[in-house]
């Protein structure tokens, strides 16, 4: 009841506010499409039956699901599908039986009943015009800058690595002006199913929403409904808090939440970092009991806008990690977040990579070592009692062990002598595997025999590329200098989703003639 009124409420007032555009004949080819790259096969209710005629002699019957049929006839006939979906635009008007989702329970276990876990179907057309509302808000968002920077998840362009050397330039700016810091880590309980849409919807008209869209939007929150076949038997449950599951929006519905966190007025020398549900608070001071009176004051903030969203911390599962003025803290601040003790951690793994009070980048290396080691241990069985060739152990090398020890190379990789010893013993055990040579080959020939890289170079490489696409920094890569700043990178300036025109290329159109946002 309370979305409704809200939802109403909300309507009257945005009534002269700016309106997103219909989606128009020549770009809704682009903009519809994408939003129906959405619909997959497994995720779809319904089916039916449908006889396809590839001949004479050949006649067959074929299983098509609902999603399929959606997709073959926006395919025959697409401005029927952008006629109907404008109306909805222009109404403001989700359809109810699209706001109606399937639930299917999948378990783990058979003793635990917490161990069901329930999964939601949604309408496929219902998720094209769904996908199509999250462009709109999006655009909307990023266009007026209303997203607070130090949100680092569900957006175009940021990244974990950025989140974590954020948080890194913190501790170094700290250090500089010869001050402690710590890093409180904060995870959410719940995150995407304690979504309040009430906030949701009052957030959205807060930040001028286009009129059109904040009245879709509220259509589509209003009166959803979940229901359950069980036995023969049918039940339906209204409900007015978390994201719908499987929906386009639901990660955009939580960083409206979350953003309003961030924009929470702290003390000086107190930030706080996003990424998606997970919130990392930094606070810097001279000493440890200014630290603790600080962080003690702003996690009573944090802890009063969560009652106001109606969201809840797990406490069990926030983490404290000292950084002292010139290395390590020997003396630690303790703190409480409402009345629970914070846990005080040396290394403390945030967003996949272990940081350390050190921030000499060896723990991480050593627990992604072991977890490679892990991996290598089962294909070297493999290879031995099931044939596995080195070739394909080597595919497996490069194409996912690499990887893994490369991830978030620029967060963590500083190309000390101590990284590249440790590093390189990892790598080392992969090539044995891989040739099958005496455990006393060198390192370097083991390199050369198996034709793969030399670990620490292809460490500098993913450092150096993503310094030139991320800052445009100047880099010096095996002894190459290379201008950051000459190089071609993504626009900044965001279009409208209705704005963007498909180009249609073939191998004998002139490449001159298209850029990467549209033909000139």
């Amino acid at each position: 009841m309370l979305v409704r009124s809200r939802s109403t409420r909300s309507r009257t007032s945005h009534d002269d506010a700016e309106r997103s555009p219909t989606w128009p004949t020549r770009s809704a080819s682009r903009e519809l499409g994408i939003a129906r790259t959405t619909v997959h096969r497994e995720n779809s209710t319904g089916g039916c039956l449908c006889e396809t005629d590839t001949g004479i002699e050949r006649r067959r019957l074929t299983y098509l699901t609902y999603g399929d049929i959606v997709k073959e006839a926006y395919a025959s006939n697409p401005s029927y599908f952008r006629c109907f979906l404008n109306s909805c635009l222009a109404k403001g008007y989700f359809p109810r039986r699209w706001r109606e989702a399937q639930v299917v329970t999948t378990r783990r276990s058979t003793t635990d009943p917490s161990a069901y876990r329930p999964i939601c179907l949604l309408d496929a057309m219902g998720k094209v015009l769904d996908k199509l509302i999250t462009q709109r808000v999006l655009f909307h968002l990023l266009s007026h800058n209303l997203i607070h920077p130090n949100q680092f998840g569900f957006l175009p362009g940021k990244s974990a690595p950025g989140a974590i050397l954020q948080l890194k330039s913190w501790i170094t700016e700290a250090r500089q002006e010869g001050k402690h810091s710590v890093i409180i880590s904060l995870d959410v309980k719940s995150a995407f199913s304690r979504v309040w849409w009430p906030m949701v919807l009052h957030t959205l008209k807060h930040l001028n929403c286009p009129s059109n869209i904040f009245k879709l939007t509220s259509s589509f929150l209003d009166k959803r409904k979940v229901f359950l076949k069980y036995d023969g038997t049918s039940i339906s449950k209204e409900y007015t808090i978390v994201c719908p599951q499987g929906s386009n929006s639901g990660p955009l519905y939580w960083l409206l939440i979350a953003n309003g966190a961030l924009q929470t007025e702290f003390e000086e020398d107190v930030r706080l970092l996003a990424y998606a549900d997970d919130f990392y608070l930094f606070v810097k001071a001279t000493g440890k009991h200014t630290i603790q009176a600080k962080a003690t004051r702003t996690l009573e903030q944090l802890d009063l806008w969560s009652k106001k969203v109606k969201i809840s911390f797990a406490h069990e599962k926030t983490r404290l990690i000292p950084f002292g003025k010139k290395g390590k803290h020997k003396h630690p601040p303790y703190c409480r977040f409402a009345g629970n003790p914070i846990k005080l951690y040396r290394n403390m793994k945030i967003l996949g990579v272990i940081l350390d009070d050190g921030l000499n980048g060896i723990p991480h290396i050593k627990q992604t070592g072991s977890k490679v080691l892990q991996i290598l241990n089962r294909l070297t069985i493999a290879k031995y009692q099931r044939g596995l060739s080195g070739k394909v152990v080597k595919l497996l090398y490069k194409r996912a062990l690499e990887r893994i020890l490369v991830y978030a190379a620029p967060s963590w990789w500083m190309g000390s002598q101590a990284q590249k010893q440790k590093i390189s013993s990892i790598q080392r055990q992969a090539l044995l595997a891989i040739s099958g040579a005496f455990r006393t080959t060198s390192t370097v020939a083991l390199q050369v025999c198996c034709g793969v890289e030399p670990i620490d170079l292809v460490l500098d490489m993913e450092v150096a590329w993503y310094k030139i696409r991320k800052t445009r920094e100047d880099v010096s890569l095996f002894g190459n200098h290379i201008q950051g700043s000459s190089m071609k990178t993504s626009t900044n300036d965001w279009r409208h989703p209705g704005s963007l025109t498909p180009v249609h290329w073939t191998l004998r159109s002139q490449r001159s003639q298209y850029t990467p946002m549209g033909r000139k």
